[in-house]
């Protein structure tokens, strides 16, 4: 028995690296779709560490106003204070809850209170000889030192005291 062998081989010399061309062609859409994927996460690891920092900076200043409404019973008036003086000052409070578990302080915090003005008590809080409501805003500002995050806000409360 005899085996013939053909050596005509019309098809692989027509061939020219179409094969090696889409290939590569291929690799360089992935390559593409790759580095945008990791453009889009390293934005949104930005965006999330904006938001945390926006949130610590709102949450430091919502706790020193809440922190100076508490100690507005201890304000010392001397009875001389006009419309927009500020009567209590605090320009380093330094904002770090326990749950940080961190030596440096997640935000800082400079805390004015403004004597706004008095009024009558409102009715149903007049004792005998009558009462006056004084009036105070709290103004916080609140900076995070990582990611420069601000916070602006403002509260009030009213203190009653025996009139005059």
């Amino acid at each position: 028995m005899t085996i013939q062998h053909s050596h005509n081989f019309p098809i692989a010399a027509r061939q020219s690296g179409a094969a090696l061309v889409i290939g590569l062609v291929l690799l360089m859409a992935l390559t593409l779709f790759a580095v945008s994927g990791m453009t889009v996460s390293t934005m949104d690891l930005r965006m999330a560490d904006n938001s945390a920092r926006s949130q610590q900076a709102f949450e430091a200043a919502d706790s020193a106003i809440r922190a100076e409404i508490f100690e507005g019973q201890r304000l010392a008036l001397t009875g001389t204070e006009v419309r927009d003086d500020i009567v209590r000052q605090n320009n380093a409070y330094a904002y770090n809850p326990p749950e940080a578990n961190s030596d440096q302080p997640l935000a800082t915090v400079s805390v004015d209170t403004v004597f706004r003005d008095v009024m009558a008590a409102p009715t149903g809080f007049e004792f005998d000889g009558g009462q006056r409501a004084f009036h105070f805003e709290v103004r916080a500002a609140a900076t995070t030192p990582a990611g420069d995050a601000r916070s602006n806000q403002t509260g009030g409360f009213y203190v009653l005291a025996p009139g005059l």
